[in-house]
């Protein structure tokens, strides 16, 4: 099995770790615990890494960044032919969905742990709206490819309900920010597209520019928020429809534009802000972000797939700890605990590989040989019981049928002893 994800792109950040944690446990897991269904055969996972997507100097590089993971994967069809299965991708870009394309025309199933954007699964964008997927070959297909997420479509249906059963998405009420670009970007994109549908009256979004590495977008971001909490602005909830990469710098702009409050619906890329950044600056805007939280003004609510309390209440928990505990041998630099789990890149990361490796043990019991083809008859064939989310199995199109099957939307909150998560709205609660 290979792991394939952009593992050094900025919009990836420290939750690299995470996701690779969650598998290297289901490795653990499936090799030394027998679960699920037994240890044979044994199974190996290569790490397939398509670069950062940067020049020397800095500067994002999109042809670089395709041509890198297009090469990847053929690297990997041309010198594992042992390889029967790919997980991850983790973000709903053009490289990703590139290099999707090309292991579904080598009929190599896809496990992706964490994409959102509509239209990435089996029906390969053809129902959404064309401006977000001007970057996909949508001549292509995408068979066997399976997701442990649901589409933004879902996870902002479940967002909208929430906040108009709590009256916070009154006409004239609410806006959205989002990245310039965004239509470049199907995860920004179909965002956009479901917020658009969702204030009234409708209004254009306010567009700012994503930061690189280390640099500070407060200043920018403050001189473009601070109209929504102005003299006379109606204004209870922003919507905040970009990547991640600057939600800690949009939520301290908040907090200096918005001394009244404020409530943020952000996307299911919220759990970013949970996470350690790589980069020591961004990280210092993380931890002042989560104290401009802590202090209550502004409110952070996001969609999940799941939380702790889900997690801890399924039936695989207890194998999920043994697995953790083994994997790591106790050490205290790799805690299962709430933090842990309320980021769903691990818990994610985690079920795409053990859900793989049921349909690779069933093989010999199935009497069938040991191919993706084979592999991917029996991902499409069952539910899978025993992992971390509890029972999961996928639809034909591809996306996440699970129990409990709905997302929630939480609360991150911030106490004395470190951010959670909470499926309640208040954080004294």
């Amino acid at each position: 099995m290979a792991a394939l994800a952009p593992w050094r792109h900025d919009l990836t950040g420290g939750r690299a770790f995470h996701e690779l944690e969650g598998m290297y446990v289901a490795q653990w897991q499936a090799n030394n615990l027998r679960d699920p269904g037994g240890c044979h055969p044994y199974i190996k996972l290569l790490v397939a890494d398509p670069g950062s997507g940067v020049t020397e100097q800095g500067v994002p590089d999109p042809a670089e960044e395709m041509r890198s993971a297009r090469a990847v994967v053929k690297s990997l069809l041309a010198h594992h032919p042992r390889l029967v299965a790919v997980i991850g991708l983790a973000l709903s870009r053009a490289p990703m969905i590139a290099a999707a394309h090309d292991l579904a025309a080598a009929r190599v199933p896809v496990v992706a742990d964490l994409v959102t954007a509509d239209g990435f699964d089996r029906s390969n964008f053809s129902k959404i709206p064309a401006p977000c997927a001007e970057k996909v070959d949508r001549s292509r297909t995408l068979g066997d490819f399976y997701r442990l997420t649901f589409a933004n479509g879902k996870y902002l249906e479940r967002m909208s309900g929430f906040l108009r059963g709590s009256g916070q998405l009154k006409t004239g009420e609410a806006v959205q920010v989002t990245q310039y670009g965004y239509d470049q970007d199907p995860f920004a994109c179909t965002n956009v597209h479901h917020v658009n549908q969702l204030i009234t009256p409708p209004r254009d979004p306010i567009a700012f520019e994503l930061s690189r590495r280390g640099s500070d977008a407060i200043g920018p971001l403050t001189t473009k928020v601070t109209p929504i909490c102005g003299n006379g602005s109606a204004i209870r909830t922003v919507f905040y429809t970009a990547r991640a990469l600057d939600l800690a710098n949009f939520i301290i702009a908040l907090g200096n534009a918005c001394p009244s409050g404020i409530t943020v619906a952000g996307p299911t890329d919220s759990t970013r802000l949970l996470t350690p950044e790589i980069d020591g600056a961004a990280d210092q805007q993380r931890l002042a972000a989560l104290q401009v939280l802590a202090e209550g003004k502004v409110k952070l609510f996001y969609p999940s797939s799941t939380t702790p309390a889900r997690v801890t209440a399924a039936p695989g928990y207890v194998q999920l700890q043994k697995a953790f505990h083994g994997a790591f041998n106790g050490n205290p630099l790799f805690p299962l605990d709430a933090a842990e789990l309320a980021d769903t890149w691990i818990v994610n990361a985690h079920d795409a590989f053990y859900v793989t490796a049921a349909a690779i043990h069933a093989l010999d019991g199935n009497k069938q040989t040991h191919t993706p083809g084979h592999v991917a008859v029996n991902l499409s064939a069952f539910q899978i019981t025993g992992a971390a989310q509890g029972t999961i199995g996928f639809d034909d199109n591809g996306t996440r049928v699970a129990k409990p099957g709905e997302p929630v939307v939480v609360r991150l909150c911030v106490t004395a002893s470190g951010p959670q998560i909470r499926e309640e709205p208040s954080c004294t609660a």
